[in-house]
Parts: C-alpha cells; structure tokens; sequence
C-alpha cells in the first residue's frame, strides 16, 4: 500500500468519525430531540445562516469588512455543522471523494 493510499483511507476514516461525532452532539435532520432543535435553531440564528452575512457599518454606510468576515465564519462554523448532521456516510464519502478530484484536477 502507498502512503498516499494509506493517508486517503486515513482522511476518510476521520470524516466518519467526526460526521458520526457530530450526529451524536446534534442529533440527525429529522430525529433531534426538543434541545438539539433548540441548540441548532440558536447556531443557525446566531450565525445568520439563512441571511446575507454582509453587515454594513453603522458609521459610513459602507461595506464592514471586519464584521462581514466574523459573520461569514460563524456561518461557516454552522453549515459544518448542519452539513455533518444531514448526511449520511455515503454523501459524505462521495464528498470528499468529488473535492478530492476537484483538487487533483487543478494541481
């Protein structure tokens, strides 16, 4: 086996792991207890998921680059979040196994 096969099973392994993980925290789309909708209804509200993550300066009326960069990472953190909860190993690996190609491609 090569390394590089080695460190593909390893990565994989890992995102199971860590959706499973998730799935236990969170709970799965559609089987959450009364809390984990509670918890994930605050992080998409707190990250502003389903909004614009630009915020605007109160000041100048311009773009907040600073605020909108904080935003967009909560976002971030909450579409991870949402994503590990909603799908199961399969899309997962067939995920990772599309950015893997993706990556290859335009290398």
């Amino acid at each position: 086996m090569t390394k590089e096969l080695i460190t593909e099973r390893y990565k994989r392994a890992r995102e199971l792991a860590m959706s499973r993980a998730y799935r236990r925290v969170f709970g799965e789309h559609g089987s959450r207890t009364k809390e984990q909708q509670m918890v994930i209804g605050d992080l998409m509200n707190f990250s502003k998921l389903l909004a614009s993550s630009v915020a605007m300066s109160k000041v100048t009326g311009s773009i907040d680059t600073h605020a909108t960069m904080l935003a967009e990472g909560r976002r971030e953190v909450a579409h991870r979040i949402i994503n590990y909860t909603t799908l199961d190993d399969a899309q997962i690996l067939l995920a990772i196994s599309k950015l893997d190609e993706a990556l290859k491609s335009n290398v």
